[in-house]
């Protein structure tokens, strides 16, 4: 099968397409430690891309039939069904993050916790060198909210817990995401926010 050059303008960058989101998601991921509620974010987002998956797969199919000229057979059919309800399933927390981060508020809301532990760790792709000592490259935080009975933890570039009692109030600064899930302000930690 030979294609035009049109066409491979069209599936080339298509394809480039999807290979930007997907490095886009890769950095998007980082973000998500930064969340009070990932889990209720992503779960949210994967149903609404399934939903509009299911809808958008429909939309195409026949858009493409009426510019072909006849109906796809029904392989093909299930094909393009299956291919849009996945892409949108798959890449709607990307689009859901984005969108709550990006426009969150900008008013900070300090809101408290109980301080459960922090804990420092390394972390490097490529090892420890031999002979080095580790100095810490990041913090985990565990806290729990009272009200609901949940535990959390947060992967921190500072210590934000210093000298703290388990047990302690602590606040930590965020902002209500476009969604409605709150988003840690990391440049406003400090190494004491009780």
């Amino acid at each position: 099968m030979k294609l035009s050059a049109r066409e491979y303008l069209l599936y080339g960058g298509a394809g480039l397409l999807l290979l930007a989101l997907v490095i886009a998601y890769g950095m998007e991921i980082g973000h998500f430690k930064y969340l009070l509620h990932p889990g209720r974010l992503m779960g949210y987002s994967a149903l609404a891309g399934l939903l509009l998956g299911i809808g958008l797969g429909f939309v195409l199919r026949v858009a493409l039939e009426k510019r072909r000229g006849r109906r796809f057979e029904s392989l093909e059919r299930v094909q393009i069904h299956i291919i849009t309800f996945l892409l949108c399933m798959f890449f709607a927390p990307l689009f859901a993050g984005w969108l709550n981060r990006g426009l969150a508020s900008k008013e900070v809301e300090w809101l408290p916790f109980v301080f459960y532990r922090e804990e420092a760790f390394y972390s490097n792709r490529y090892g420890l060198p031999k002979g080095e000592k580790p100095e810490a490259t990041g913090y985990h935080l565990y806290l729990f909210d009272q009200d609901i009975e949940e535990t959390y933890r947060f992967t921190l570039p500072v210590p934000v817990a210093e000298g703290l009692e388990q047990g302690a109030d602590i606040k930590l600064p965020f902002h209500r995401g476009a969604l409605g899930v709150y988003v840690l302000d990391k440049d406003l930690l400090t190494t004491d926010n009780q």
